[in-house]
């Protein structure tokens, strides 16, 4: 014989026993959390945790500060590379210049010497 489903009323009365159970066992998870909190905090109490905070605050505070020297170091550096990088292009600039203008009368030379050598094998062939 078939089983007949269970009416509502047995349903919720279910469901409403597994919350309850789930409440207190919930209930139970933190009055067992407390309780040991407590017995733990009990011998050192609430100024070992404030010192405790302090001294983490400190450390926290002495970090932050050393991260800040540490920036405005990198600050500093990145500055004079980019000074040296600005002067050592100015002194390129000025050194290919010189070098464009040692360069240029020794090419018109050169290209004389080269226009001189053909004028002579002219010669020589005609």
């Amino acid at each position: 014989m078939p089983q007949a489903e269970p009416s509502i009323s047995i349903r919720r009365r279910r469901t409403r026993r597994t919350r309850n159970i789930q409440q207190l066992e919930a209930a139970y998870a933190s009055l067992t959390h407390l309780g040991t909190r407590a017995r733990s905090s009990a011998p050192h109490g609430k100024n070992a945790w404030l010192v405790h905070n302090a001294s983490l605050e400190a450390l926290l505070k002495a970090h932050e500060e050393a991260l800040m020297a540490l920036r405005t170091q990198i600050e500093l550096v990145n500055k004079a590379r980019k000074a040296a990088q600005v002067a050592a292009a100015l002194e390129v600039v000025r050194l290919e210049e010189r070098w464009r203008k040692a360069v240029g009368p020794l090419e018109v030379e050169v290209a004389i010497k080269a226009g001189l050598e053909e004028g002579r094998r002219r010669e020589a062939e005609g």
